[in-house]
């Protein structure tokens, strides 16, 4: 087909619209002409492009391409993840839309150059989940993560997270680690310590609790065995902006670096 602008499904207003599940595939356009798989000609709210099958719709010469295109406007409150626009020739995603809550998730593959934005949080929060409104950030998201192996020293004073001008407020901070393999005599496990800086400007120096296997409360095991375990009591930290969390853990081992231990830390902003 020649010089023709073709939408497979073509969308001119509205508000909670879903497209889930469809296949719109093994199609094939020649020169000059124009396809979008599914075009948004107005303002559309609430609407989300799920697990749909783009695959092999392929092009010729000077194809404006697109298997999603947004126009500008504010369009607000969108999904678009688990799209497959595998063997594609053009791009895969254009979005030229002014909404402040929009989400583009993870879609297969990544057409580089193409106006494929990734995943990320374009803008905006998640107001509602469930349909129930939300509040602050809307849900929890990570933000750092700390997946140590295999250590046989102590970790010096390490940057976990570093709060951004905008990011002032709580922070929640997970953890656990466990001796992989035990010294000849003796060891001991921890402590972990937490630094961050409050709102009102006061260095806080936290020594953070875990549970033992044995039930109690402790900053440190001394067990020796491969079961000596800590497993970190969350902690909820009411951080300033442009300031740093950091993070050092203990270790004593007899005979010298013989034990070994993993540590895991993950950051979530509430």
């Amino acid at each position: 087909m020649v010089g023709c602008q073709q939408q497979a499904i073509n969308i001119t207003a509205g508000t909670d619209i879903r497209i889930l599940g469809n296949r719109i595939a093994d199609s094939s356009i020649q020169t000059n002409g124009g396809f979008n798989t599914i075009q948004i000609t107005a303002n559309v709210n609430d609407f989300s492009i799920i697990g749909n099958d783009f695959t092999t719709i392929l092009s010729s010469t000077n194809q404006p391409f697109v298997n999603v295109s947004i126009p500008a406007g504010t369009s607000d409150r969108y999904w678009i993840y688990g799209n497959t626009f595998a063997n594609n020739t053009s791009a895969g995603f254009s979005d030229a839309g002014t909404g402040t809550n929009k989400f583009i998730g993870i879609n297969s593959p990544f057409s580089v150059g193409n106006n494929w934005q990734g995943p990320q949080l374009l803008a905006g929060l998640i107001t509602k989940y469930n349909n129930i409104a939300t509040v602050s950030n809307g849900v929890p998201s990570e933000l750092a993560t700390v997946d140590l192996t295999a250590q046989t020293a102590a970790v010096g004073t390490t940057t976990l997270y570093s709060v951004p001008s905008t990011g002032a407020g709580q922070y929640r901070l997970s953890w656990d680690a466990k001796v992989t393999t035990a010294a000849g005599t003796s060891s001991t496990l921890g402590a972990l310590t937490i630094v961050y800086t409050d709102p009102d400007g006061v260095v806080q120096t936290i020594t953070a609790p875990a549970t033992v296997p044995a039930g109690t409360i402790a900053t440190t095991n001394a067990g020796n065995t491969t079961t000596s375990s800590l497993l970190g009591m969350p902690l909820i930290l009411n951080c300033k902006a442009s300031t740093n969390i950091t993070y050092a853990m203990a270790y004593a081992s007899n005979a010298a670096n013989a034990m070994n231990y993993n540590l895991h830390i993950k950051l979530e902003a509430m």
